[in-house]
């Protein structure tokens, strides 16, 4: 298994957005700065400019969120020149009347929520077996809301599971989530797990140890 120690100490949240008038500009907290063009996010073109100010870190810190326009990106996206998510666009009439807090990114709360029950089950039955499952592998077996692995929403659904099954004791479930390429999870779930109190100076180690604390809690 090889892991490289560059990406864990690399941070891809959010840091600021700047705009110019034909560019967006995202700083992140490890001091890159990505720039890309403008037109290449329709909604962010068309916007106003009180509209394109008035952004909202999401995401765990992964991602940006106007609510005068219903937009989302993800850094991750946005390092690889991805167009902005189309989960959006599923939901605008919604949110357009007045139904604003009955969605979580974009999706009905009552699908989301669904989501995350699914995703508990198959990340659980993987526990069980004292195994893991790939991002990819994951998004396939959630029926109640279409992820793609690399989606800003999938991320943030993994994080949700993540924060509440450590409150309740039950360690970070997403530790089991992995990438194919190199069986390890990705950068997002080390800065939560910094953020949850875990020493990720040795990121391997504390991985294992997670997913050794996640195996105890499922059997």
């Amino acid at each position: 298994m090889s892991f490289s120690a560059s990406s864990v100490h690399s941070d891809e949240r959010v840091l600021d957005v700047q705009f110019t008038e034909d560019t967006i500009s995202v700083g992140l907290v490890d001091g890159r700065v990505i720039t890309v063009p403008l037109v290449w996010y329709p909604r962010l073109l068309g916007a106003t400019a009180s509209q394109r100010e008035n952004w909202k870190i999401a995401g765990g810190g992964f991602g940006i969120h106007w609510p005068d326009i219903d937009e989302d990106l993800s850094t991750e996206g946005l390092l690889r020149g991805a167009p902005a998510p189309r989960f959006a666009d599923r939901y605008k009439e919604s949110r357009s009347s007045g139904a604003e807090s009955h969605t979580r990114y974009g999706y009905e709360v009552e699908a989301w929520e669904r989501a995350k029950a699914e995703a508990i089950r198959e990340i659980g039955s993987q526990a069980k077996r004292e195994s893991t499952i790939t991002y990819s592998d994951l998004t396939q077996r959630i029926h109640s809301v279409a992820f793609g692995p690399n989606d800003h929403a999938f991320h943030s659904l993994l994080y949700e599971i993540s924060r509440e099954e450590d409150a309740a004791g039950r360690g970070l479930l997403s530790a089991l989530v992995v990438r194919k390429e190199d069986g390890m999870p990705g950068q997002g779930y080390f800065n939560l797990a910094r953020e949850l109190g875990r020493d990720v100076t040795d990121p391997v180690r504390s991985w294992t140890e997670e997913m050794k604390l996640v195996f105890a809690k499922w059997h």
